[in-house]
């Protein structure tokens, strides 16, 4: 069965076009049960009958399988960022580029390498010192 979710309208059909198709088998039916009928959440679907009687009417049809989200193709997924003022944002591309990194991403990976370097071999010496 064909949930009217999945139904694609044409031009120039609007909702309160099916909501009225659907009234004159239903007399009851109106916008908000039509809502709750289109939403998967409150798991009410329209009847078969009715939905048959919509796709004859108005030449209804399935709507095509979303396409699927395609990844961003970055190596590494996880990201930290932060926001500077105009004045130091300048600088440190400045800086950056002065120091012959060619991008912030390569500056802040060598960056957050050379901090947990600093890190673990901090966490060592304590150990030894123990």
């Amino acid at each position: 069965m064909v949930e009217l979710k999945d139904l694609q309208l044409p031009d120039g059909v609007k909702d309160r076009d099916l909501i009225g198709e659907v009234r004159q088998i239903y007399p009851k039916y109106d916008k908000t049960l039509h809502s709750k009928c289109k939403r998967q959440e409150y798991g009410i679907t329209l009847r078969e009958d009715a939905t048959k009687a919509l796709v004859l009417k108005f030449n209804l049809e399935p709507a095509a399988a979303p396409q699927r989200a395609r990844g961003d193709g970055h190596r590494y997924t996880r990201r930290i960022s932060c926001r500077l003022p105009d004045a130091t944002y300048d600088k440190l591309q400045l800086y950056i580029n002065a120091d012959g990194y060619e991008t912030v991403q390569s500056w802040l990976s060598d960056q957050v390498e050379t901090y947990i370097q600093f890190k673990e071999k901090s966490k060592i010496q304590k150990e030894n010192k123990l």
